[in-house]
């Protein structure tokens, strides 16, 4: 899955290995899980599983980045049906 080139230069020597599949998103700007998760769910539904009301992007960002096994935990444990990101999906796929 080489898709871009800082990644790529990143994990040069894994891949083409056979036993090492590097799975990964090609949003630059959504370096970690926390953006990846909003990237994939949207503020709404996120805000209703960590039980917030933050009105932009940048401040829920914020406060999951600050909060990040909190939120995990929210994650783990809601009933709420989310949406894992893709890279995530395909390497338990």
């Amino acid at each position: 899955m080489v898709r871009n080139s800082a990644t790529t230069s990143k994990y040069a020597e894994y891949l083409g290995l056979e036993e090492i599949h590097i799975r990964y998103d090609k949003d630059e700007e959504a370096r970690t899980l926390e953006p990846q998760l909003l990237k994939k769910n949207g503020r709404a539904l996120v805000n209703r599983i960590l039980g917030k009301a933050y009105q932009s992007d940048a401040d829920l960002l914020h406060y999951m980045a600050n909060n990040k096994t909190e939120v995990a935990l929210r994650f783990f444990e809601t009933e709420l049906a989310w949406t894992a990101p893709d890279y995530i999906e395909a390497a338990i796929a």
